[in-house]
């Protein structure tokens, strides 16, 4: 099942979390399919990536309780996969814990006016 959409035109990738029935929690297939869109955006000739999420609710409600991840960190841009072509985050909805973080990674963030950023964690 594609959880993570890659699509590519005019030099732009644009790549999707997507499981809006989930409010785009990320689990192993989540992580292992980002993973897999940063090597293919490292190594192809697009020049910019945006992530973006599907679903007006949430960019990510964080990690899938149901279904955690092992290792997140390999979800996260620039971390995992070492890139120098920048990468734009677009967030709508809540961008919850390591969907926060994900969104600081990036190179450039932008934000529906309704957009929250939670870090329950940090509480």
């Amino acid at each position: 099942m594609t959880v993570v959409r890659y699509e590519s035109e005019n030099g732009i990738a644009r790549i999707t979390i997507n499981r809006p029935e989930a409010r785009n929690a990320i689990n192993n297939a989540v992580v292992q399919q980002l993973n897999q869109a940063w090597q293919r955006f490292a190594r192809e000739d697009d020049r910019v990536a945006v992530l973006s999420a599907a679903g007006d609710l949430a960019f990510s409600a964080g990690a899938d309780l149901k279904d955690m991840p092992s290792d997140f960190w390999l979800a996260m841009p620039n971390l995992s996969v070492p890139c120098d072509k920048p990468i734009i985050v677009a967030v709508n909805g809540v961008a919850v814990g390591g969907a926060a973080t994900m969104v600081m990674l990036a190179d450039m963030a932008v934000a529906e006016e309704q957009a929250q950023f939670i870090y329950p964690e940090a509480k």
